[in-house]
């Protein structure tokens, strides 16, 4: 897998790229309820699948928070954790 150090490093568009296409429409669910939501702070929790470095789709519980910035109302700042599911064989 992906260390916090290179995740923390990686450009957006390539951390896009780890997500299943399933998660990425759930994503931009996601989007579309923060341009269109008034409220400064939105919780959201959900299942994703991400793609690990030798290609295998490992499953998250996915915790994000979101919070407006103050000194730009129109940004959301996001908190986001992960904790790896264990899939039983």
């Amino acid at each position: 897998g992906y260390s916090i150090n290179e995740l923390s490093k990686m450009p957006p568009a390539d951390f896009i790229n780890l997500y299943h296409p399933d998660s990425i429409k759930d994503g931009i669910k996601t989007m579309k309820i923060l341009s269109e939501d008034s409220n400064s702070i939105l919780s959201l929790s959900g299942i994703r699948l991400l793609k690990s470095k030798n290609g295998n789709w490992i499953t998250f519980n996915c915790k994000m928070f979101w919070e407006r910035d103050i000194e730009n109302s129109s940004n959301w700042l996001l908190s986001a954790y992960y904790t790896k599911i264990n899939s039983s064989s």
